[in-house]
């Protein structure tokens, strides 16, 4: 409903930037995140209204572009400074979670910034830099999540109205 108010804001944006040594490949994280996006539901989030009250599912067709950039160490340091990261738009359908690679000339970054309506930097962002971006980059099977925030969102969206809710 914040958002609602002002689409321009960014103050539910979860940013990061990561230094990465030049012996990471780019092309394989890449490729990693691919298997993250397929396999973390969260990733896909999509909302709409339904009957006026915000709704959200899992889009299993959505595809998060994860381009490469090709900069210069100024270039690059201005971009993730003034750039990267920007407004999400909740109800367009776009992705609300942001991975974006930078190959410069001494460094390369890697950039991820994901809206607090899917994820936060207790649940999401540790579960996914910890443990599901070294896994799949080693080409290993990620680890189910058995009860992750959409499940709890789901949960608690069923219990709306019910008096166990209204006494909570």
């Amino acid at each position: 409903m914040e958002w609602m108010k002002d689409p321009s804001v960014t103050q539910y944006n979860l940013p990061s930037r990561t230094h990465l040594p030049k012996s990471v490949d780019l092309n394989r994280l890449k490729d990693a995140f691919e298997v993250i996006i397929r396999q973390r539901k969260e990733l896909r989030t999509r909302f709409v209204i339904v009957d006026g009250d915000p709704r959200q599912y899992t889009d299993d067709e959505m595809r998060i572009p994860i381009p490469v950039h090709h900069m210069t160490d100024d270039e690059a340091a201005k971009y993730i400074e003034g750039q990267f990261v920007r407004p999400f738009d909740l109800l367009s359908g776009d992705p609300l979670f942001r991975v974006e690679m930078i190959e410069a000339e001494k460094d390369n970054w890697l950039l991820v910034d994901i809206h607090h309506a899917i994820g936060d930097g207790v649940t999401l962002a540790p579960n996914l830099t910890i443990y599901d971006i070294p896994a799949a980059y080693r080409g290993e099977a990620l680890e189910p999540v058995e009860y992750g925030m959409y499940d709890y969102a789901e949960d608690e969206q069923q219990c709306f109205g019910t008096e166990n809710y209204q006494r909570a």
